[in-house]
């Protein structure tokens, strides 16, 4: 309000009288009829404009005007006495007004509790009071606000607010006559929301899990958002979140995409400052990847709609040829397949998928499909008596070869396909020159490549009938060579109980027994070993030589046999080979044709060989385990890790001094590392480090880091636990001047575990007045690590030496199975896979590694098999990123597992055969591999040996079945085994004495003597009198009475069991079902366990058994085929003998091989594992 002030001594207004005002010349009646002594209100108010309203008993009479220019023409005049014509005029005096309303307010949250409010100020005379008004919400006068500030200044600081909260500001103010301004225009500001912390974000399949910390108490919510464009612009993710919220995922979003997130608490229309975070999602994963192979050259590869941006790349190569991938393409992410061309038939070819997109790419997802491989064409082109012309056709550009098998038809009915040769790609007419006349045959012609097979079929075709004239093509036919050259051709008895037998011999030579009229020329020595031929019904039968006759009164039973190579000695030693390849190539050193079958393998995946997560655990699987003390290697705390290397420290931070701080000065330079040195500035100083070394360093250097700025220097002694290392005279610089240099050319030598001291004695004073530095000291095993010179003024860690070992390996022991171990993998909990940490696994005792750098899983496939695996650690140093070193932390591996993939393609390892015939070789590899053989023969006489295993081959016909028998034992069902090994001999074993206490040993089901138990002085007590001994249980109980008193320490002595055991899930403590057997061959728990597994796999199922008689045996089965016999019930069963009874075939079948088969062949196969070992 402003105040306008009349100056009437000159003039008295009359009453009765109107008064009037006077503005510029404009008159204004302001009371129509004065009267004395009542109140009139006058008053002035400014505009925001500066100009003025006046008012006259509150009626506005003068608006806008501009006092300061009309100051002069303001005039209050009236009439003055009686005379009504005469006026008088009271000119004014002086003109108040109110100042301004303070302007230009603005308030600035400075805090979660403060803001700050600025304003310019306003004119008038004297110092203006400004006042500060509030309120939580805004007003329209200032009743509606409450008092907060006063003062002088233009800047108010309003404090002690409540966070996240929004305050509304007006200001007035006051002149020093007291007139005050209007209120200026309301201002409003929140104080400062608290921002979160500690933003954690996880990616998944498009999702980013985010964490953080609430530092807001008052705050309304959360946001989060995303931005794809480094922050340009930002996208909320999901709803405002309530302010409880401490974590979110951000879901719908691109796979494998860089995003910034970034979350902000927000309260009152105000946002906190964000905490954000980048972070990739993972990239689609592949799945359903296939390819379809039905279009010749090409291979369509198929996947799984997975990604919702970027691309798919494939690309393809030859499955183990080594070459690098052949680039695609790629496709959209809206594509799912895409065809390569231009491949070669029957090929296997890697195909590998991964998505991509602008921010990188996810992982390759890999299989090994094979080309089509065309049939080719055949047809027969002509048919002789002892011959067969086959065109072929060539339809495929890369098969390796061609296979021609043929089935013969016997007894109406066409007999299993059998091997004849194997051809050269691109062979035009192929000749059969073995068939027998009068003989109707099917071929089959197969394109083959190592990976696939492609066969047709050629339609019968027949043999012109000629068969000798002199074999008959019923009955038995026999010729003896004598020496003089003459064919010897004896009349065979063929009558009642007198018959020709054919002695059938699975895994043995093949007999016959041929009944003669009784004449003693037969048991001349001529004809002993005589070669011999026969034939039943006009069929060839495997027989070559004659063997000792025998005389029966109704006849003389000559006796022949075939395979006679077979008997010769065999001088062979095998590294590692598969047993039917090495059986193989035995065969192929005789006469004898070679159709051996590869196994059927069966590969059991991810089978456990090692873990390890104790001490004992680590230890027992690592190789060198327990470490010696000069090894920087450890375990402890069931963890492997590796002890100091190099011992370091700062030049400032010596353990004690023995001088005068006034000697020397800490001071700070970017040269030295992490900036600190200390600079002498005079002799008297020694600096004192003690290090406590965890093992012997072998190769032991102490060095010291120096900066030498000129040739005048303090000199000094460097020492080791008291004795001088080196001695650096003065003025006599070692490094070059101005660099920081590493003094470290004295070897210590080997310095044993313990507390050591390194000292840097400065003695010797310069001829000038120059100084030196220096800024760290070291003890070091050289053999790991040494010191480099580096130049720097950022006062950076020093790159050298390293705390921990660079790199270094650690093998396990070599794991043992009866099987093939054909791929590893091994998994480890490390604290750090940088630098060069790494796993690798090995089959061939460390020759060649599948190695994974930086990750803790390698995994991989082995180029051949063999009966052993191990795993190897590389250990690295790494930067913890805090410290004076770069490179001060080292890899620990706190717990780890192997894993093995099993092929039980059975194998012989490191075999010498030199004590038997070849036979007794097959034998034996047969019993190892469950192997089965026979010899036989074709039409023209030439011996084959056919090997394989039960139910790999099937027999054709349907032979007459004269008696069959069929039993069901459930009693032979194993549902848990129980396996003890060799015994491993435990020493020095630590108790404490607890008199009529079982104190229990590390291990239980131990040897039941031999146990030793004695004082630490080695006086050895009595069992029976000082203690008592449970080897089931493995424990001691100490005696009362006897000479051991309670807590005398006790060393054991014993003999651990080797054991393992499996039982299927199935198993009810039925301990008929239970087996124990005992394996010289198992060394380790783990191998135990595997036997027990194998023994139950094979005998889980009840046994069946048959004994069948068959009327004949036809020639055209061999023994080992599988005999699948319409009207005996059950499915196929392995023979386990055959016996020819009267001219009747007996055989004994089962369905599965009897428990001490099985153990028989695990005890096998372990020997050679033990001879290896």
């Amino acid at each position: 309000m402003a105040e306008i002030r009349f100056s009437n001594n000159a003039v008295e207004l009359e009453e009765g009288q109107p008064v009037i005002l006077s503005v510029g010349g404009n008159k204004h009646t302001l009371a129509p009829s004065f009267v004395e002594g009542e109140m009139y209100k006058f008053r002035a108010e400014q505009r925001d404009n500066g100009n003025t309203d006046i008012y006259w008993d509150g009626s506005l009479v003068v608006s806008d005007i501009n006092i300061s220019d009309e100051i002069g023409k303001l005039e209050l005049y009236g009439y003055a006495g009686n005379n009504s014509a005469a006026t008088t005029t009271v000119w004014v005096d002086h003109v108040e007004l109110p100042p301004l309303p303070p302007g230009n307010p603005s308030a600035t949250a400075q805090s979660t509790d403060q803001i700050d409010i600025t304003y310019e100020s306003v004119t008038s005379d004297g110092t203006p009071t400004y006042d500060l008004y509030r309120a939580t919400s805004s007003g329209t006068t200032l009743a509606d606000y409450t008092t907060a500030l006063s003062g002088t200044t233009t800047t108010f600081t309003d404090t002690g607010r409540t966070e996240s909260t929004r305050y509304h500001y007006r200001l007035t103010a006051t002149d020093d006559s007291g007139l005050r301004s209007r209120p200026s225009v309301e201002v409003d500001e929140a104080t400062v929301v608290p921002a979160p912390s500690d933003l954690n974000t996880t990616p998944g399949t498009r999702e980013l899990a985010n964490t953080w910390t609430n530092n807001a108490s008052n705050a309304d919510g959360f946001r989060v958002r995303v931005s794809t464009d480094d922050g340009s612009t930002w996208t909320q993710v999901g709803e405002d979140l309530p302010p409880d919220t401490t974590n979110y995922t951000a879901t719908d979003l691109l796979d494998g995409t860089d995003y910034l997130i970034e979350v902000v608490a927000f309260g009152d229309g105000r946002e906190s400052t964000p905490v954000s975070a980048s972070e990739t999602t993972e990239f689609a994963v592949i799945t359903g990847l296939n390819a379809d192979a039905s279009v010749e050259d090409a291979l369509t590869a198929l996947w799984d709609d997975t990604a919702n941006v970027g691309e798919y790349r494939v690309q393809h190569r030859v499955t183990n040829s080594g070459d690098q991938f052949t680039d695609d393409g790629t496709v959209s992410h809206k594509t799912t397949q895409l065809t390569i061309t231009h491949l070669l038939d029957g090929e296997e070819y890697d195909i590998r998928l991964r998505h991509e997109t602008d921010d990188g790419t996810g992982s390759w997802t890999e299989i090994s499909p094979v080309t089509l491989l065309p049939t080719p064409g055949a047809s027969v082109v002509s048919v002789s008596k002892t011959s067969v012309d086959i065109d072929i056709s060539d339809n495929a550009d890369n098969e390796d070869n061609y296979t021609i098998e043929r089935a013969e038809k016997r007894l109406g009915q066409f007999s299993n396909y059998q091997y004849l040769s194997t051809e050269s790609a691109g062979l035009a007419i192929f000749t059969d020159e073995t068939p027998r006349p009068g003989t109707e045959y099917r071929y089959r012609i197969s394109a083959v490549t190592e990976h696939v097979t492609a066969s047709t079929t050629v339609e019968t075709a027949t043999t012109a009938t000629a068969f000798p004239d002199r074999v008959p093509q019923r009955g038995w036919y026999v010729e003896i060579d004598h020496p003089s050259g003459a064919t010897l051709r004896p009349r065979i008895i063929e009558q009642g109980s007198v018959q020709p037998r054919r002695l059938p011999t699975l895994n043995g030579l093949p007999r016959v027994e041929i009944p003669v009229p009784r004449d003693g020329k037969w048991d001349a020595k001529q004809l002993e070993l005589a070669p011999c031929r026969v034939w039943k019904d006009g069929i060839r039968q495997p027989i070559e030589e004659m063997t000792k006759p025998r005389q029966t009164p109704e006849a003389t039973i000559l006796t022949a046999r075939g395979g006679r190579e077979l008997l010769d000695r065999v001088e062979e030693s095998v590294t590692e080979q598969e047993a039917h390849n090495f059986i193989e190539g035995l065969i192929d050193t005789t006469g004898l044709q070679a159709n051996v079958d590869a196994p059927d393998a069966d590969i059991t995946t991810d089978t456990p060989m090692l873990s390890a997560d104790t001490d004992q655990d680590i230890i027992s699987a690592l190789m060198g385990a327990p470490f010696e003390d000069t090894s920087p290697l450890d375990i402890s705390s069931g963890t492997l890790r590796t002890h100091d290397v190099a011992y370091f420290r700062s030049a400032p931070d010596f353990d004690r001094l023995l001088g005068s701080s006034s000697n020397h000065a800490v001071i700070e330079s970017g040269i030295f590392g992490s900036g600190e040195a200390i600079r002498i500035d005079s002799i008297g100083n020694q600096f004192y480090y003690d290090f406590d070394v965890e093992y012997e360093l072998s190769n032991a250097v102490v060095a010291v880091r120096v900066f030498i700025p000129d040739e005048t220097h303090s000199g000094f002694d460097i020492a080791l636990d008291g004795t001088v290392i080196q001695t650096v005279n003065p003025d006599t610089p070692p490094t070059p001047l101005g660099e920081v240099w590493w003094i470290d050319d004295e070897v210590v030598g080997s310095v044993s575990p313990g507390s050591h001291t390194l000292s840097v004695y400065f003695n010797d004073g310069s001829s000038g007045d120059g100084s030196l530095s220096f800024g760290s000291v070291a003890l070091f095993d050289e053999s790991y690590t040494t010191v480099a010179n580096e130049s720097f003024n950022d006062g950076r860690p020093l790159s050298t030496p390293h705390r921990k070992p660079p790199s270094i390996d650690v093998e396990t022991n070599d794991v043992t199975t009866v099987k093939q171990v054909v791929g590893g993998r091994l998994e480890a909990s490390v604290n750090s896979t940088a630098r060069n940490q790494a796993l690798a696994v090995s089959n061939d005792q460390g020759q060649n590694w599948v190695e994974a750098s930086n990750g803790t899983v390698v995994d991989g496939a082995f180029d051949s098999g063999s009966p052993r695996l191990r795993g190897r650690f590389t250990l690295s140093s790494f930067d913890s990123g805090s410290g004076d070193l770069a490179y001060d932390a080292g890899t620990e591996v706190d717990l780890f597992d192997l894993f093995a993939d099993l092929d039980d393609t059975p194998l012989i390892v490191n075999r010498v055969f030199d004590e038997g015939r070849m036979i007794d070789v097959f034998n034996e590899v047969a019993e190892r591999g469950d192997f089965i053989w026979c010899v036989t023969t074709d039409q023209h006489g030439t011996l084959s040996v056919e090997w394989t295993q039960p139910g790999q081959r099937e027999a054709s016909g349907d032979p007459t079945v004269v008696d069959y028998s069929v039993e069901t034992d459930a009693g032979q069902i194993t549902e848990k085994a129980v396996v003890y090994g060799t015994s491993q001999p435990v020493r020095g074993e630590e108790i404490t004495a607890d008199v009529g206490v079982a104190v229990s040993l590390p291990d239980d089901h131990l040897q039941s003597t031999g146990e030793i138990v004695r004082a630490t002085d080695g006086t050895r007590y009595e069992r029976g009198s000082d203690y008592e001994f449970d080897p089931l249980e493995g424990t001691v109980t100490v005696r009362a009475g006897g000479d051991i008193d309670n807590g005398d320490t006790l060393v054991v002595d014993y003999q651990a069991r080797t054991r393992g055991t499996y039982e299927l899930p199935s198993f009810d403590g039925d301990e008929t079902k239970t087996v124990v057997e005992t394996i010289p061959g198992v060394t380790t728990g783990r191998s135990a366990d595997q036997a027990a597994l194998t023994i139950v796999q094979q005998t889980s199922t009840p046994l069946k058994t048959a004994t069948i008689t068959i009327d004949r045996f036809d020639a055209g089965w061999d023994l080992v085929d599988q005999l699948s016999i319409p009207g005996v019930p059950g499915p196929a069963m392995e023979p386990w003998s055959i016996t020819d009874e009267n001219g009747q075939i007996k055989t004994q079948l089962g369905s599965r091989d009897r428990v001490e088969e099985v153990v028989s062949r695990l005890k096998t196969r372990l020997s050679a594992v033990t001879r290896e070992i």
